[in-house]
């Protein structure tokens, strides 16, 4: 794997927290729906592998805002604290892990 892939994946892999909801997740915003959806489709097939690893349930989201798509786990906490943090870092470790190659195929 480049420094350039990595790159690129990390971009995409992203710690979120709304309304005390932390969320880590997998993006896909190019200018295209089409893409987008495509991407995520073809990570779906992860799905089972994901929450097997990760102990999380996974959710995929086709149409999330005009044209972008996502792939998220979820954690309602109301704060962060110190166990939040290692939460989100090990599930984004295990997210990285298990999509990565399939992103690597989709160059």
């Amino acid at each position: 794997m480049t420094h350039e892939h990595t790159t690129r994946f990390l971009q995409a892999l992203a710690v979120f927290i709304l309304n005390g909801v932390f969320t880590v997740e997998l993006h896909r915003e190019k200018g295209s729906k089409d893409f987008n959806t495509k991407a995520i489709n073809a990570l779906k097939k992860l799905k089972a592998k994901i929450e097997k690893e990760t102990g999380e349930k996974v959710i995929i989201q086709k149409d999330w805002g005009r044209v972008w798509a996502r792939l998220y786990i979820e954690k309602p906490e109301g704060k962060m604290t110190p166990e939040l943090k290692e939460w989100a870092v090990d599930k984004m470790e295990a997210l990285y892990k298990i999509l990565q190659p399939e992103l690597d195929k989709m160059k």
